[in-house]
């Protein structure tokens, strides 16, 4: 189907407009940081980023598991759409909302960060997005472990990335790594076992 990752696309931005548990989450970030910039409080610049990650995961869990109950994942492989065109499309979705958030704490609470860390910040929703999306089907669905598990990998994530001060290095190594975890997602969809867990 060549017209299949416009189908994917649609359909995340559908459900992301659809989504009223994560609106109004976001709404609550930004009125957080609209309020910490209104009485002139600071917050470090990785415990935004890594906010905004949380953000990010929820959404994408969130989509992943409606993927799942409403069959489409499943719907997908069996056309033989390939992983990685249902990931970028998340991916996409991830990536605006991870740019507008990053803007909005930019020109308010921001301290040392600029617009050049978009060059590791977008592959970092990357492999945020593809581990995500991993987690969800390896944990079957399961709506403490797969936060704990992603979060917890996140974190030491960003404190490995805080060592890195070179930002074209930083973002060298999350691309091998988004692109791994992609590869193994393409591997896993081609397991009885992957698809069963689709199932259950």
């Amino acid at each position: 189907m060549k017209n299949v990752f416009f189908i994917l696309l649609k359909k995340e931005l559908y459900e992301f407009f659809q989504n009223k548990k994560f609106w109004m989450l976001l709404l609550f970030f930004i009125i957080c940081i609209l309020g910490l910039y209104f009485f002139k409080m600071s917050i470090s610049d990785n415990s935004i980023i890594f906010l905004i990650l949380l953000l990010i995961n929820l959404y994408v869990f969130d989509s992943c598991i409606n993927d799942i109950k409403s069959g489409a994942v499943l719907f997908f492989i069996n056309i033989k759409c390939n992983t990685t065109k249902i990931i970028l499309a998340k991916f996409l979705c991830v990536a605006t909302l991870g740019f507008l958030l990053f803007i909005i704490s930019l020109f308010s609470l921001l301290q040392s960060l600029t617009m050049m860390d978009l060059l590791w910040l977008l592959p970092l929703f990357g492999f945020s997005t593809a581990l995500t999306y991993n987690a969800v089907i390896i944990t079957r669905k399961s709506d403490l472990l797969t936060p704990a598990l992603v979060i917890g990998c996140m974190i030491l994530l960003l404190k490995a990335l805080t060592i890195l001060e070179n930002l074209y290095l930083r973002a060298t190594i999350l691309l091998l790594a988004s692109f791994i975890i992609i590869y193994i997602s393409s591997i896993l969809s081609k397991k009885l076992a992957f698809r069963v867990a689709l199932t259950v």
